[in-house]
């Protein structure tokens, strides 16, 4: 029988350095959920961080030698409440970019056991990226048997708005215009139909054509398409 009788919330935050946030009133009133999860803590290994009425798990980067600060490092609140029915997998991964969880199902009235992954990845160009999606992708193979799965966590996916390198959509939609004028038996309008009806027709059906830029080593472009109807 579940030990936790509500549902459980999870959340995660980029916090660029905790400092001694976690002394400060306003940080902790936003440490709401039942599991925490705080990246880039830029924070030394067995530093103090506890909040009251949580258990902390961490992993810290290691620091290099020029730095003047640590950088990376993750940090898990847990709620003491739920903590025993928690299990950190503390040699699942050897990289300072993830913690595992596993979350058992007889606690949490689940029926398979819930793994859960606290992940940062790197930038594409920074020197910390080491593997990170492969080696995540490994792990949740190992893991995926075993249970479910869930990735919690930054994971550095920055995109931008460009123009597409071919514009194959408008060439359809030209075709499409060319085909339907020949038919005779046109039943919509008496007037041959023109791009200017289309993009009418597109504009009142609030459909916006999307391009997004993925920045990866090699960039890549995906149209996408968004209907409001």
């Amino acid at each position: 029988m579940s030990s936790l009788q509500r549902e459980l919330t999870v959340s995660s935050w980029n916090i660029r350095g905790l400092g001694d946030k976690y002394t400060d009133d306003l940080f902790i009133d936003n440490i709401k959920s039942d599991i925490n999860v705080i990246l880039e803590t830029w924070k030394r290994e067995n530093a103090e961080t506890q909040i009251e009425n949580f258990v902390s798990i961490s992993k810290c980067r290691k620091k290099h030698k020029k730095s003047k600060r640590h950088s990376g490092g993750i940090i898990i609140y847990i709620k003491k409440e739920i903590f025993k029915g928690i299990t950190n997998l503390s040699k699942a991964s050897t990289s300072p970019n993830r913690i595992w969880l596993k979350l058992d199902k007889s606690f949490f009235g689940y029926e398979k056991d819930l793994f859960l992954c606290a992940v940062y990845i790197p930038p594409y160009n920074s020197t910390h990226l080491d593997d990170d999606f492969q080696n995540l992708e490994n792990e949740i193979v190992k893991f995926a048997v075993k249970g479910e799965i869930a990735l919690i966590g930054d994971f550095n996916a920055r995109g931008d708005w460009v123009e597409p390198e071919n514009k194959t959509h408008i060439e359809e939609i030209e075709n499409f215009l060319s085909d339907l004028n020949n038919y005779k038996d046109n039943n919509i309008t008496d007037k041959p139909i023109t791009i200017t009806d289309v993009k009418r027709v597109i504009k009142s059906l609030k459909v916006e054509m999307m391009y997004l830029k993925k920045y990866s080593k090699q960039s890549s472009y995906v149209n996408m398409v968004n209907t409001m109807l």
